[in-house]
Formats: C-alpha cells, sequence, structure tokens
C-alpha cells in the first residue's frame, strides 16, 4: 500500500507517481475529502487501486481523482479498480475520477510555480 489515510486524514498530492503492490495503492478511513490530480496511479496485482471505508458518523466523502493516469484508459476497468459507494452502498465514500489526463507524470519537470497554479 503506498498511502493510507485515516480518522479525518487529508491527503492533497500532484504530479506523484503512487505504486501499489498486493495491498493496493490508497485507503482511505473515516476521512476527509481527498485531491489527488495529475498522478500516476499504478496498481499493481491487488484487487482494488483505492479502497473506501467510510462510516455514517463521519458523513458522506468525495474524493477528488480527477485527471490521473490510472495505466489505461478504459473507464469500466479503473471502476471496478475502485471500492466505493458504487460498490457498496455502506460505505458513504465516492471517488470522482476520470480515465487518464494523457499520459504518465513527468515529475522531472515540475516547478514550484506549476503546483502553486493547480491549487487555484
Amino acid at each position: 500500500m503506498a498511502v493510507w489515510v485515516d480518522a479525518e486524514g487529508v491527503l492533497a498530492a500532484t504530479q506523484t507517481i503512487f505504486t501499489g503492490g498486493t495491498t493496493g495503492v490508497m485507503k482511505f478511513v473515516n476521512t476527509a475529502p481527498a485531491y489527488v490530480r495529475y498522478c500516476d496511479l499504478i496498481k499493481g496485482s491487488s484487487a482494488y487501486s483505492i479502497d473506501c471505508v467510510q462510516l455514517v458518523d463521519y458523513g458522506n466523502m468525495q474524493h477528488d481523482f480527477l485527471g490521473n493516469y490510472w495505466g489505461t484508459g478504459d473507464a469500466a476497468l479503473i471502476a471496478s479498480w475502485i471500492h466505493d459507494i458504487h460498490d457498496d452502498p455502506a460505505i458513504l465514500a465516492e471517488v470522482l475520477y476520470t480515465p487518464f489526463y494523457g499520459g504518465p507524470v513527468d515529475t522531472e519537470t515540475t516547478s514550484w510555480g506549476d503546483l502553486k497554479a493547480l491549487w487555484r
């Protein structure tokens, strides 16, 4: 697992490569909204790339995964890699995503000014 966010934690990431293994790329357990854009999300051999647990005490959540590179442009395949409210109505989290933004991240040419512009 590349990232585990728990107990109202927040994840914000841009232009980063996240590689999962046998347990996925990211797990969210009762968190605040995540903002992950323009990243590579490499699933590995796990069933899920993104796995969410959001209990009723923590309210509904939407995680922003728009504009990432998933290694495929197949929207149905990507949807099968995301475990959220669309798979189990008891999970009160939804992952918003687009199939891909155009290719792998170039982490070598990112400037601080480019990153600040993404937050505006």
